[in-house]
């Protein structure tokens, strides 16, 4: 089989931040696309480097770490699935064969309205911890009367996800759930206690 050649990418300023520009595999319709003309925020210009015309060393370290990733991906296709293609594909139908009925119906509503989303479309080989955090943020001010148990079963949720993709080679690397802190939440509102006869009429 022909050997692809490995890439190097182009970094490049886009506004305040060095982004890299570089092709990669894209799975649509369960075919693998080559796409070009991508790009990846690599990180913000900092301003003592805001008349530089060259991205600096850090920035080609940031670089040559990134496509060392993209350049993986022409030995393992399942890596170019976006976190939505994985959930469906994968991890839902694990799922469905592990847990309850009730969690599983519990895990699809949160991801069905809440993180698909906001996270579906990016590649689970990219997905990083700052860009997790900031989106249990967002839904944290989006819904501020959530629960913090609620936010902290979306970060379970996310990890078990994370967690699925990096033992079906999906993901090189750890679960970028790990260090995610969720926002605050309100306080958890004091659970009832049902007598016997209540347990009883229940049934």
């Amino acid at each position: 089989m022909k050997r692809e050649r490995e890439q190097s990418g182009t970094t490049v300023r886009i506004g305040g931040y060095w982004c890299v520009r570089y092709a990669d595999w894209r799975i649509e319709d369960g075919e693998r696309i080559r796409k070009q003309g991508l790009t990846h925020k690599l990180t913000a210009v900092l301003e003592e480097h805001q008349r530089l015309k060259r991205p600096p060393k850090y920035v080609e370290k940031l670089q040559a770490e990134f496509m060392e990733t993209v350049n993986a991906t022409t030995a393992h296709p399942e890596m170019c699935s976006t976190i939505g293609q994985f959930v469906e594909s994968n991890w839902l139908p694990f799922i469905e064969e592990q847990d309850s009925s009730s969690t599983v119906t519990t895990y699809t509503y949160y991801w069905t309205h809440l993180l698909k989303p906001r996270c579906g479309s990016k590649l689970v080989r990219d997905y990083t911890t700052q860009q997790a955090e900031q989106m249990m943020h967002e839904i944290g001010r989006h819904h501020p009367e959530m629960r913090k148990a609620t936010l902290h079963k979306l970060r379970s949720i996310l990890s078990g996800i994370f967690k699925r993709a990096i033992g079906q080679g999906c993901r090189p690397g750890h679960n970028p759930i790990r260090e995610v802190t969720p926002p605050k939440g309100l306080p958890s509102q004091p659970t009832h206690a049902y007598t016997l006869p209540e347990i009883r009429s229940l049934l």
